[in-house]
This record gives C-alpha cells, sequence and structure tokens, in this order.
C-alpha cells in the first residue's frame, strides 16, 4: 500500500496487465502500475511517473488509445482486450540495428541497452506505422497493408509474446527528412484518423512520439542501419 492509500501493482508484461484489468477493472479505485521486463527491472517510459499512478478517470492521459472506454465511469469496456495482442502495445520500443539478424535477435528480452532506441505506450504499433506511412507518402491504408507493411522481423517462440518490425525504407526516409512543420502535420492528421475510430490520442504525445522517432532516423548515418520496432 503506498502514500495515496492505492495499492502497487507490478506486472511483467502486456499480457499480465491486460489479465489483471479484466479482473479488476469493476471494483478497485486505482493502482500505482509499475512496467516490468525479464529480471524484474523498471522500464523507463519517458511519459510516465515511476511507479505510474493508474485511476480509471487518468488512463486518457497516459494510456491514450483507452481514452474514449473510460467514458467517466469506475468502468472499462475491455472486450477489445480479447483479441490479437497487436491491438493494444503496452510497450513500444523503436531502435536502430545495422541488420534484421541483429534486431531479430532482441526480440525476447527488447532492444535497450542494446541498440540506440526510443520507448513509448500504449498504442497500436502496427497500425500507427501503416497510418504514418500513409499519411507522409499519400498511399492508401489497405494498399499498404496488403503489401506487408510493416514487415514481420521475428516473434516469440510461443507466438503470444512480443514482436519485431521492420520500419519500411519509405516511412524511415520520410521521418529523417521531415521538417517540424511537416511532422506537425502528420501528428495532427494522425491524431484526427484515430479520433475517427472512437480513439482519443493527447496532441502534445503524439507531436512528441513523431519527433522523436524522426530525430533517431536521421541520426542513421550507416546505410545498411535500419529503423525497427519492438512491441511487447
Amino acid at each position: 500500500m503506498t502514500a495515496t492509500g492505492m495499492d502497487e501493482l507490478i506486472v511483467a508484461d502486456g499480457a499480465a496487465l491486460r489479465a489483471w484489468l479484466m479482473d479488476n477493472h469493476t471494483a478497485s479505485p486505482g493502482v500505482w502500475l509499475a512496467l516490468t521486463r525479464k529480471g524484474g527491472s523498471l522500464i523507463g517510459l519517458p511519459e510516465f511517473p515511476h511507479p505510474l499512478l493508474l485511476r480509471w478517470p487518468d488512463l486518457l492521459t497516459y494510456f491514450p488509445t483507452l481514452g474514449e472506454r473510460v467514458g467517466g465511469r469506475n468502468e472499462l469496456d475491455l472486450s477489445w482486450l480479447s483479441g490479437h495482442d497487436a491491438l493494444v502495445s503496452i510497450i513500444i520500443k523503436f531502435f536502430v540495428a545495422p541488420n534484421r539478424d541483429a534486431a531479430a535477435a532482441v526480440v525476447e528480452g527488447g532492444p535497450e541497452g542494446i541498440f540506440d532506441s526510443l520507448t513509448y505506450g500504449n498504442f497500436d504499433a502496427e497500425e500507427a506505422l501503416i497510418e504514418w506511412e500513409s499519411i507522409f507518402t499519400g498511399q492508401s491504408f489497405a494498399e499498404l497493408a496488403d503489401a506487408d507493411v510493416p514487415e514481420v522481423v521475428a516473434d516469440s517462440e510461443d507466438g503470444e509474446g512480443p514482436l519485431v518490425f521492420l520500419v519500411s525504407a519509405a516511412l524511415q526516409d520520410a521521418l529523417a527528412s521531415a521538417d517540424d512543420l511537416r511532422l506537425a502535420e502528420v501528428s495532427q492528421r494522425w491524431v484526427q484518423e484515430r479520433a475517427e475510430d472512437r480513439e482519443v490520442f493527447d496532441p502534445e504525445i503524439s507531436a512528441g512520439i513523431l519527433k522523436g522517432l524522426a530525430e533517431l532516423a536521421s541520426r542513421i548515418d550507416d546505410r545498411k542501419d535500419r529503423l525497427y520496432c519492438w512491441t511487447a
């Protein structure tokens, strides 16, 4: 029990958090949420304090993809959590690696401490990669999805754990060359597209995600290096 009177919840991965939410979302007033990785160390999420005070009305601030499902009540519609893990990526890490094999090698533990990386959460990373590329390039979402963008480089042995995606060359180049005005435009359109699906994203956080990615992509100075996305 913390000083606020809230219990501390430590979860090992996204599946553990989903399971806890399914069992407790109608009864618990909130928790202090500590996100962990294998070995028990805290994962540093730039937007989140540690531990994260998770009260249901505050989910919009910390987890923008849950915003419309809160509705100001001490209850969540969690039916969407029963689908594929890609519906929600609790932890998202974008990183630069020299080749596909090196990127695939970190699928179980993540790229932190091994490669230059950025950590975010909580949105559908696969969908975001397609939407960003669609906005940047003008190709439709359907065209990109049909072309298997983004490409899956590696998944966990059981098929239910972390994934590593290869960010397309087109999106990587677009991010690296985008100026602040273009990034703001793409961010605004992304927020609007998510709103059409009843997902409320904080514009400032959305802009920060794209700005961080653009800076990461612009630091790539070896043509063999590529941008990847790890999700869990």
